[in-house]
């Protein structure tokens, strides 16, 4: 399993790498074509801050976005209990609580450090799981704050952010225009461009996401001994939904399942690998004897 981790936390780095230089790529770019390099910095310097201030609020950000409200201890008791029995073996500070008022199946994870993040879950999960069935998702999502998966989704969500506003700032001033009066096709140029980088920050956030989840539930199922739980509690999942009453496409890679629209063209497309999959890869674990 080490094996495992070390090959999926190297792919995200050379994928997270991709982006960064593609971020960089976009103003160089603007320079060149609309041949205003004070421009691009501005654009740059935007985004960055931009991107940075996202980073910092992701957590937030996800919280109002889905329409999550802080758990208390006296309406959520066993909850809590399995939450801090298992930030105690695994030796972190037990996370903000979150509980989200929707009959739909679901949990997430969100932060930017081990000690700094949250987790949540759907009025509808708690509903339908068992003791140990919750206990396999809450160890699977406190397993994206320990492998740091919430640093990498925050950070993919605030580029994806910033590349967004560097879009919108570019379109917008038609690149800073040009000296020589072409603006027209500059505009063009650059709308095709950020529709590319768009595009592209997109497919690495799917590519990062999906390996994630494997990830954790290999590491889920290692913390709890007991891969059957998470299982169990996937099949439920598949078989009563996860989409969201309220979300955003943009915060999907923080959820255990995708909180939105599950056509095939959402599937092909989703930040979550097929839940079939990840089911058959638990039950192989079990199988095992692991």
């Amino acid at each position: 399993m080490e094996r495992q981790i070390s090959a999926n936390n190297f792919k995200t780095g050379v994928l997270f790498a991709l982006v960064i230089f593609l971020f960089l790529l976009a103003g160089g770019i603007v320079g060149v074509l609309a041949e205003n390099y004070a421009w691009a910095a501005v654009i740059l310097v935007a985004g960055v801050v931009y991107t940075a201030a996202t980073y910092r609020s992701a957590a937030k950000r996800v919280i109002k976005l889905n329409g999550a409200q802080e758990a208390t201890r006296r309406s959520h008791r066993q909850l809590y209990l399995i939450v801090e029995n298992l930030s105690i073996t695994l030796g972190i500070k037990t996370p903000e609580i979150y509980v989200i008022d929707d009959p739909a199946l679901n949990a997430f994870a969100a932060g930017h450090t081990v000690n700094k993040s949250i987790i949540g879950v759907t009025t509808g999960l708690l509903g339908a799981l068992d003791r140990k069935e919750l206990e396999g998702v809450m160890a699977h999502e406190l397993s994206h704050i320990v492998n740091r998966d919430v640093r990498v989704a925050s950070i993919i969500f605030a580029l994806v952010a910033g590349i967004g506003l560097m879009a919108y700032l570019n379109i917008r001033s038609g690149g800073g225009r040009s000296s020589r009066g072409n603006s027209g096709y500059i505009v063009l140029a650059i709308i095709a461009v950020s529709i590319l980088l768009a595009v592209l920050a997109f497919f690495a956030r799917m590519a990062i996401s999906r390996r994630r989840e494997y990830l954790a539930d290999v590491t889920g199922a290692q913390i709890t001994r007991y891969p059957e739980g998470l299982a169990s509690a996937l099949e439920k999942i598949s078989l009563h939904g996860s989409r969201l009453q309220k979300s955003s496409a943009s915060t999907a890679h923080f959820f255990l399942e995708s909180p939105v629209k599950s056509d095939f063209l959402a599937r092909f497309l989703s930040t979550h690998p097929p839940i079939e999959d990840r089911i058959a890869r638990l039950r192989q674990l079990e199988a095992a004897g692991y």
